[in-house]
């Protein structure tokens, strides 16, 4: 029974259509975007992940080192 009641009482609530909806949306401040630290665009990383490649790459392996050291 209580929830015939409850499902009734809710046809007493204002109903808001899409452009008063829109309307409180708009009229609402726009909040700035919070940093959340240095943003980097994907082809940064994939650059800076092919230098440390091509850097890594020319350095002598372990077992080249201790080749040329023997």
């Amino acid at each position: 029974m209580q929830q015939i009641q409850k499902f009734q009482a809710s046809f007493d609530l204002p109903v808001l259509s899409l452009e008063e909806v829109d309307a409180q949306i708009a009229a609402q401040p726009v909040k700035p975007k919070a940093e959340s630290g240095k943003n980097i665009l994907l082809r940064q990383i994939i650059a800076e992940l092919e230098r440390e490649a091509e850097t890594d790459a020319q350095k002598p392996t372990l077992a080249q080192e201790l080749i040329s050291a023997t």
